[in-house]
């Protein structure tokens, strides 16, 4: 009878493993809703509570308890952090809403970040880290914005800030990794490394050579990296070449430290010339991402100024083809230019290209101009005025009363 019993239980533990769900561990998502740091428990989830509920798997304050990976979302703003660095085993972190996610050390015994696990980090600004003895891997004296012994992933992150001293000169690697000392697996995703710097070198990124796509390291001193960088594309640095003979050295044009972002000044080399595969849809403001025909280098999109609709006798456009080849305003509203333009039944002011054109104005007083290059312009019933400009143009008042010149 026993020996039954067992067998029914043997039984009925296999069919609960087999059963939907069983056994899966579900990741928990945490939002931080306070900017102080802080552990404690009045009533709210700082990002230090977050990050120890998530790595303890039970409820910290009025965090939620972690789950597995479990992933934080940071909303914009800065974090000054007082107590000490942020220990990150196997989570996510993302910043979110309009602006950036600061993360800033405030005490100068400290470094900001320090991983292990598999970790994600977006959409943040990890700022004035001082390292100190790790207290992940002791007598580590490197790495103050980011020390990794794991595996990471930093996408739409700005280094600034950070800076290393040389605490123990028998150390060989002490004074080493202001921003970054990667001592794990790392792979940098539109990141902008820069104004960061080290005692002895390294001073954006130190250790082992992370994957950079779409970065900029920039402005570091005494140099940018203390191991050459072979592995991603679409990168640049400036001066030197101390992060690899492959990456191309040029000026990135980066204006002033700005909420916490490192803005492209216009006419950057780093505008446009990123690369579509992998890019983020964001940058880590939350700009939509691609501004123009790729995405930019850095953690910053550079969203040009809209350009100026043209005239016509003497009226602005309301219907026009702006520099990027697409239509504006119209029936025809946003998709990409084909030569044909088309009015509303209001009074239009139509402007075509220096190509040819077929602009139909419809109803309404219009005034249409062809610009040149054998345009076809037809008017509605309205009072129009059509412009063909230069080349051999076909003009059609159709009803109404129309004035036209070739």
């Amino acid at each position: 009878m026993k020996t039954t019993l067992k067998i029914l239980k043997v039984l009925a533990l296999m069919l609960a493993l087999m059963l939907p769900g069983a056994g899966t561990v579900h990741a928990a998502s945490i939002t931080v809703t306070t900017a102080v740091d802080e552990l404690n428990a009045d009533g709210d989830c700082s990002l230090r509570e977050a990050i120890q509920a998530a790595t303890t798997d039970t409820a910290v304050d009025a965090c939620v308890a972690g789950s597995g990976a479990d992933t934080i979302t940071v909303p914009a703003g800065t974090y000054n952090l007082t107590i000490g660095d942020l220990d990150l085993i196997d989570v996510t972190i993302n910043g979110t809403g309009a602006g950036s996610t600061i993360i800033k050390q405030t005490n100068p015994n400290f470094r900001v970040i320090e991983v292990l696990g598999t970790v994600n980090i977006s959409r943040v600004t990890i700022q004035d880290g001082r390292a100190a003895d790790s207290s992940i891997v002791p007598t580590h004296l490197h790495g103050s914005g980011l020390h990794n012994h794991g595996t990471v992933t930093l996408t739409n992150v700005t280094f600034t800030g950070n800076t290393v001293a040389n605490l123990d000169p028998a150390n060989p690697t002490s004074g080493k990794g202001g921003a970054i000392w990667n001592a794990g697996s790392m792979t940098l995703i539109n990141v902008t490394i820069a104004e960061n710097s080290a005692a002895v070198s390294g001073a954006g990124i130190g250790g082992n050579a992370p994957t950079i796509i779409n970065t900029i390291v920039a402005n570091n001193s005494p140099d940018n990296c203390s191991v050459a960088i072979t592995t991603g594309s679409n990168n640049l640095q400036f001066p030197g070449t101390t992060c690899g003979a492959t990456i191309p050295t040029v000026d990135p044009m980066l204006g002033p430290l700005t909420g916490g972002v490192y803005p492209l000044l216009a006419g950057s080399p780093a505008i446009d010339t990123g690369t579509n595969t992998g890019c983020p849809p964001t940058d880590e403001l939350g700009t939509a991402r691609p501004q123009g025909a790729a995405c930019d280098i850095g953690a910053f999109e550079f969203v040009p100024a809209p350009p100026t609709a043209p005239m016509c006798n003497g009226q602005t456009a309301t219907i026009y083809v702006n520099n990027r080849g697409t239509i504006v305003g119209g029936p025809n509203y946003g998709p990409p230019y084909a030569g044909e333009l088309n009015g509303t039944s209001g009074a239009d002011v139509i402007v075509g290209i220096n190509g040819r054109d077929e602009i139909s104005a419809r109803g309404g007083n219009d005034v249409v101009c062809g610009r040149g290059n054998n345009d076809k312009l037809e008017g509605g019933a309205g009072h129009d005025q059509l412009f063909g400009g230069d080349g051999r143009d076909v003009l059609r008042g159709e009803g109404g009363n129309g004035t036209l010149a070739g």
